[in-house]
């Protein structure tokens, strides 16, 4: 079943993150966070193995940091931490087959809002060997946490999209109603469509929108079950 679905959402604008590396590997090259106010701190911790044998010096760099208004991002990768002004780590030997956790947080500082910080993993003597991921994080009133289950949401077909983009979605369990919830820059739900279809394709018209990127949850009771972005470009 097809269906089109009208809103208007606040556009911000940020880099996609990519995969390059040929020496290190990530569960996932993208996170997304959500959290309320009732705690200043907001963190992910991000599992980064180097899948060789050898030992390799490596760097970690801040190369994106779109921050919502009066927050502010900080990070640690091995044992040592970098406050918010660090835009990159020194020089950290990374041992063979060695997982480190890459820790990314963000300062709420009292502030709603959706900030997206994009760190890099590199190798110093090939600086063509790196991983990308992106870290989002949504601080809303309600501080709506993903959780894992069955149903899924694709990313959405093209992306970046010009005039319309198409998302499938599959859903199980016994609840009757499902929702796509959209969020602004600072976090507020400004739209939010109903159904109770268990599988289909929505089209989204993003001819109107400005370039950007977009955030579309899949919830079920107030519960996200799943989160992604739309980039548009036109």
């Amino acid at each position: 079943m097809k269906k089109f679905l009208s809103f208007i959402i606040i556009a911000f604008t940020i880099p996609c993150g990519v995969t390059f590396a040929q020496s290190f590997t990530v569960p996932n090259p993208s996170y997304a966070y959500w959290g309320d106010l009732s705690s200043n701190v907001a963190g992910v911790a991000v599992p980064v193995t180097n899948a060789t044998s050898i030992n390799i010096d490596v760097i970690v760099e801040k190369i994106s940091n779109n921050l919502a208004p009066f927050h502010s991002s900080l990070f640690c990768f091995g044992i040592q931490c970098y406050d918010t002004s660090a835009n990159s780590s020194a020089v950290i030997t990374f041992a063979g087959h060695a997982t480190e956790s890459l820790l990314a947080d963000l300062n709420k500082n009292g502030a709603l809002g959706v900030s997206c910080v994009t760190y890099r993993i590199k190798d110093v003597n090939n600086m063509s060997d790196f991983v990308d991921v992106e870290i989002c994080y949504n601080i809303t009133t309600t501080g709506i946490s993903s959780i894992t289950n069955s149903s899924t949401l694709s990313a959405p077909q093209p992306n970046p999209a010009d005039r319309i983009a198409a998302i499938n979605y599959n859903l199980s369990g016994d609840i009757k109603t499902y929702a796509i919830a959209i969020y602004d820059i600072l976090g507020n739900k400004v739209k939010q469509i109903n159904f109770s279809e268990k599988s289909g394709i929505m089209l989204l018209p993003t001819a109107e929108l400005n370039s950007g990127v977009y955030f579309y949850s899949l919830m079920s009771s107030n519960k996200v079950l799943s989160t992604n972005k739309l980039v548009v470009a036109h």
